[in-house]
């Protein structure tokens, strides 16, 4: 009886350190690429949706400044939107839209859940066709399930990302957001 019990306790402790070698590679992170490198990111088509109103907004272009400070995160230092209108039940309104707080930080659990953490930006709307003229909303909260298109591509795309929440006297609602972002340097990696 003695010797199997030796042979129990041998077999757990081989799992056991198999498992303790075996879990960090299975949990380990993407890596992003090239470490102490600036980027530009640039998209034409970033927009929100308001998951309950269905008013949604869009920008022609916005711009990000990322570094990758580390393997483990990116910081992004910099936002810019331009051309944003937000469209509404009763028509389309102007809507200008400014990155705050930064930095906010990317992290890459896998090459399909990028996570774009502490975005605030803030929008003002103008004009009544919005629902809310004149008016300054934030946007708040953290990008989540965005993905990366392959290291040819060098794009990140936001398609059905959720996350985000739209904060408006007092009251809040989710977002999803959408669009493609591309390095304009064409050199930013992520790798598994």
């Amino acid at each position: 009886m003695k010797k199997i019990s030796k042979k129990s306790v041998l077999l757990f402790a081989a799992a056991m350190a198999f498992c303790a070698f075996a879990m960090p590679s299975m949990a380990s992170a993407s890596s992003w690429g090239p470490v102490n490198t600036e980027h530009t990111l640039h998209t034409t088509n970033i927009g929100f949706v308001n998951d309950t109103s269905n008013v949604s907004s869009m920008c022609s272009t916005a711009q990000f400044t990322v570094d990758v400070t580390s393997t483990a995160v990116i910081e992004i230092t910099g936002a810019s939107f331009t051309g944003c209108d937000a469209a509404g039940a009763i028509g389309t309104c102007t809507a200008t839209s400014s990155g705050t707080n930064f930095p906010w930080t990317a992290t890459a659990r896998t090459t399909s859940d990028i996570q774009i953490h502490g975005v605030n930006i803030n929008t003002f709307f103008e004009g009544a066709a919005c629902g809310v003229p004149s008016q300054t909303v934030r946007i708040t909260g953290t990008i989540t399930t965005a993905r990366w298109l392959g290291n040819a591509s060098h794009n990140i795309e936001l398609a059905g990302a959720h996350g985000l929440t739209f904060h408006f006297l007092g009251a809040s609602s989710q977002l999803t957001t959408t669009g493609t972002i591309t390095d304009v340097q064409q050199t930013l990696t992520v790798t598994n």
